[in-house]
């Protein structure tokens, strides 16, 4: 599985607030983990064949929060 990352290089189009929760997020997550992503909430994933076998998928669309 590869994630990628909107930080790996420095880009001003992201509100300050937005990119520190971000960040602290990524911070918790690789404590927890012990591995040290630079950007757990990315949307840009790619899997292999053997990844998705281990996956279940039970949404059909993207989660609404106000359903």
């Amino acid at each position: 599985m590869v994630i990628g990352s909107r930080f790996l290089v420095r880009r001003d189009n992201m509100p300050i607030y937005r990119e520190a929760g971000i960040r602290v997020i990524n911070w918790l997550f690789n404590i927890g983990s012990h591995r040290k992503l630079t950007d757990t909430q990315s949307c840009f994933r790619a899997y292999n064949r053997d990844v998705l076998s281990y996956i279940t998928v039970e949404e059909r669309d993207l989660p609404l929060a106000s359903r």
